[in-house]
């Protein structure tokens, strides 16, 4: 199973805070503002990094039948297809915002 204190994942990691860097350099921020975004940045990319190793070399997410309703000792872990799930609903929620924005800001005002 592949984590991400993999050196591969960790170049990946390191390839990618440079280009930020050197994006980041372009901009007229301060330098709090700067490592604000740059943590922003990093913090979702090791998120996406660590969702897309999960879901190719993660363990099977299926259950077989006669564990289906059997409880867990370990309710913390996180499937790959849960964090799917939840981008997936993200997506169509922000969809729908975007096509329908009055209805969504009354449903938020709710």
């Amino acid at each position: 199973k592949m984590e991400l204190e993999n050196p591969i994942v960790q170049e990946i990691i390191e390839g990618f805070t440079k280009r930020i860097d050197e994006s980041l350099n372009d901009l007229e921020l301060t330098e709090n503002e700067r490592e604000e975004l740059k943590d922003r940045y990093i913090k979702n990319f090791k998120e996406n990094i660590q969702f897309a190793v999960s879901k190719c070399f993660g363990d099977p997410t299926t259950i077989p039948q006669n564990e289906v309703n059997k409880p867990t000792n370990n309710q913390q872990t996180t499937e790959a297809d849960d964090i799917e799930r939840l981008n997936d609903a993200l997506v169509s929620a922000t969809s729908r915002r975007a096509r329908y924005p009055e209805k969504a800001a009354k449903m938020l005002d709710k």
